[in-house]
């Protein structure tokens, strides 16, 4: 006879966000490029890190050089910068002088400017461990 006992332990809560960016060739100001992706896709993109970064850059046409509206925004210069969809920004690569110049690869604008922009389709997978014991 044998007597064997599994006993699995596991991460609880974690959480796995990934990106699947769009390019809207489209000019549109801020908003209408928030309302057009949130009833074509999720919303205006999120870049929490560099891996998302150079995922959309990758969305973009070979040459394009135009800005592009993506959901970072706050709503007065004291406020923080927030995503679109509400999430906290914790990530950015504004150029040295920034957020409020047009030297960089990141810059800050007023909303009525028309441009291009990316949005994403959010996947958003949720893992809950759980405590196994077997006994054989």
């Amino acid at each position: 006879y044998f007597f064997f006992v599994v006993v699995g332990l596991g991460v609880t809560g974690s959480c796995v966000n990934s990106h699947v960016f769009y390019f809207i060739p489209d000019n549109m100001n801020w908003t209408s490029a928030q309302t057009y992706c949130r009833q074509h896709h999720t919303d205006l993109a999120t870049v929490d890190d560099w891996t998302d970064y150079d995922e959309l850059l990758k969305t973009l046409p070979k040459g394009f050089t135009e800005y592009i509206w993506i959901g970072l925004y706050r709503n007065n210069a004291a406020a923080p910068w927030v995503w679109s969809d509400s999430s906290k920004s914790t990530f950015s690569s504004w150029d040295v002088g920034q957020p409020n110049n047009y030297g960089g690869e990141q810059f800050s604008a007023t909303c009525p400017i028309k441009h291009a922009s990316v949005c994403y389709m959010g996947v958003f997978l949720h893992f809950t461990a759980r405590n196994i014991t077997r006994v054989y």
